[in-house]
């Protein structure tokens, strides 16, 4: 039995309005078993499946060389509107100033400490 399990760091939630989702899956899967498992077990169909493995990580403990196989990441794009359970992000209205709008606040702090 695969396992599949959701992937959740800033970046990933960059991802996520994009409709982009990433998930950890087994490192022997290939794209048709991940994309059987979204169907199963989240019940849509994915529109694009991308998959990239990490490194492999060296560590040395008790002086013995360890070697820890890395992880596989499938980044999965759905429809629009389309959401995976698990990864349940709203967006803050802070968060959704945009960068002009934070300068123009500054500029008028800045402005009004000058006046005085």
């Amino acid at each position: 039995m695969r396992k599949i399990t959701p992937y959740i760091t800033e970046k990933t939630v960059k991802l996520i309005e994009q409709n982009k989702f990433t998930l950890i899956v087994d490192y022997d899967a290939n794209k048709k078993e991940v994309e059987s498992l979204v169907k199963k077990f989240y019940k849509v169909n994915p529109l694009e499946i991308k998959i990239l493995k990490t490194k492999y990580l060296s560590s040395t403990k008790h002086r013995k060389n360890y070697l820890d196989r890395g992880v596989k990441k499938a980044i999965i794009t759905l429809e629009k509107g389309k959401n995976i359970p698990g990864f349940d992000y709203k967006k803050d209205e802070k968060e959704s100033k945009s960068k002009k709008e934070v300068k123009k606040i500054e500029k008028k702090k800045d402005s009004d400490g000058k006046k005085s």
